[in-house]
């Protein structure tokens, strides 16, 4: 494994007030594991998630990355990170690697290679974008990088959001989360009361049946963090990242059925990011 770089990262782009989104433009060459950025918002007095709305990570004009801040933090903290920061300012961590398994080779699988001659799908430009909140009058961000040597982009995390919304309690169903790469982990993230269950059927099979105290009592054996308002499905939660939720046949047609059933003990908007690990959409 390479010795990693950190260096600082160009300015951000743009106006750190809002309602505005502001671009880091990050250049290409090396290899991404890491994104950290500093942030002060109104002197002091908001903190990430009352001045960021949304955050992205932009790979050659597509999001590969889509996520609340307040989500992004949550899911920080469920790997094993610390928290952003309190009011007076923090530090925003964008991770490409997969943070807090046993093999320095299965955490740095996902990193954002950038700039091999060879590379057959070449990462030609690299952004990330803040929406900047209303409430912002004033901002400071200053983000360094750590970066290896040049290797092909190949595989990587991907971040997609999906809602839902449930009126009651019951068990209902998702199944329209989108097939094609390996799912690493779901972020069920919601609202209000309880999700107490959830059950995973893959082609009618049972693949995963959890209550919510099951399921955080293993994540905590393991090497997560759960955290209050959020149930993780999880394939790498014992610190093994060998494993991923296959939506493929060996065939390479999709799976035919893909199907969550979520128990919940009232009212509450679901707001999931799900982490798959596949290569570059041309």
């Amino acid at each position: 494994m390479a010795l990693q770089l950190t260096r600082r990262a160009p300015g951000w782009d743009g106006n750190v007030v809002g309602p505005n989104t502001v671009t880091l433009r990050l250049p290409i060459g090396l290899t991404y594991h890491q994104v950290y950025t500093e942030y002060v918002f109104n002197s002091g007095a908001l903190a990430l998630a009352d001045a960021v709305d949304e955050v992205r990570v932009v790979a050659n004009g597509k999001p590969i990355w889509n996520i609340k801040a307040s989500e992004l933090d949550a899911y920080n903290k469920y790997n094993g990170r610390s928290a952003a920061g309190t009011v007076a300012g923090g530090i925003l961590v964008i991770d490409f690697d997969r943070f807090g398994l046993r093999m320095r080779g299965m955490e740095e699988f996902t990193s954002l290679g950038s700039g091999a001659a060879d590379d057959p799908t070449p990462l030609t430009t690299l952004t990330i974008e803040l929406d900047i909140k209303a409430a912002v009058t004033a901002g400071t961000l200053d983000s360094r990088i750590q970066q290896s040597s040049s290797r092909t982009l190949g595989l990587f995390k991907k971040l997609r959001r999906y809602v839902d919304a449930f009126t009651g309690s019951g068990e209902f169903e998702i199944d329209d989360y989108p097939k094609g790469d390996s799912i690493n982990a779901v972020f069920f993230n919601y609202d209000a009361n309880e999700i107490d269950r959830v059950k995973l059927e893959r082609d009618d099979f049972v693949m995963f049946d959890r209550t919510k105290e099951l399921n955080s009592r293993i994540q905590t054996d393991g090497v997560r963090a759960p955290q209050a308002l959020q149930y993780v499905y999880d394939t790498t939660e014992k610190g093994n990242g060998q494993d991923q939720l296959l939506t493929r046949n060996p065939n390479g047609t999709l799976v035919n059925d893909l199907r969550w059933f979520l128990t919940i003990d009232g009212a509450m908007t679901v707001n999931a990011n799900v982490e798959y690990f596949g290569s570059l959409e041309l």
